[in-house]
């Protein structure tokens, strides 16, 4: 597995270097962009025009990009909607994944402490716009990817989610929102590889 790194400035609004708190969880994302290759999404983020960032985009020939080093929050699962079924600004499942931490309290800098600080962001390219059918390279990159992050950080297979699953109301990624089993055979994927 190969990583290239192309790291977004310090200091500029979607890379504040706040430090993650402790890793709990890999958060999967589709970029909603067909087909854009990780050097332009990177290029989104750096502009400045919308808020987010991620600390990895994989494209559809299974490039991995690392816009953020593992350990500073990126802002891939902030949210300002309520989740449908609970109410809350996060699911239940993202409450029980980060704990009350992860909800209270700000940070050195004054920011309000949100699951960001304990989550890694991985963003994956995909073919289409809907259903947003993810390619085979990039989902073995993306398997990868989280099998070498889980080992070091001594996670479970259970730490990978996804952005629909801590928030409720988006669909990202569209597909494994639409296709939840689609979601669990990637998880499958990811094990057979530990």
């Amino acid at each position: 597995m190969k990583i290239n790194e192309n790291l977004l400035t310090l200091g500029k609004r979607n890379r504040p270097g706040e430090k993650i708190i402790k890793l709990k969880a890999v958060v999967m994302h589709w970029l909603a962009a067909p087909n854009q290759r990780p050097v332009n999404t990177r290029g989104w983020w750096e502009s400045e025009q919308g808020v987010g960032s991620a600390h990895y985009v994989i494209g559809t020939d299974g490039e991995i990009l690392r816009t953020l080093p593992e350990d500073e929050i990126g802002y891939h699962i902030g949210t300002s909607q309520p989740d449908p079924a609970s109410g809350k600004n996060y699911t239940d499942k993202a409450r029980s994944l980060f704990g009350a931490e992860a909800f209270t309290g700000k940070s050195a800098r004054g920011n309000w402490i949100t699951p960001n600080y304990f989550a890694i962001g991985i963003e994956m390219s995909h073919l289409n716009m809907n259903p947003g059918d993810f390619s085979e390279p990039t989902l073995q990159a993306a398997a990868e990817l989280c099998v070498d992050i889980l080992k070091r950080y001594n996670l479970s297979i259970s730490a990978i989610t996804t952005h629909h699953e801590i928030v409720g109301w988006k669909d990202c990624p569209k597909l494994w929102t639409d296709k939840p089993e689609l979601f669990t055979q990637f998880k499958d994927r990811v094990a057979s590889l530990i």
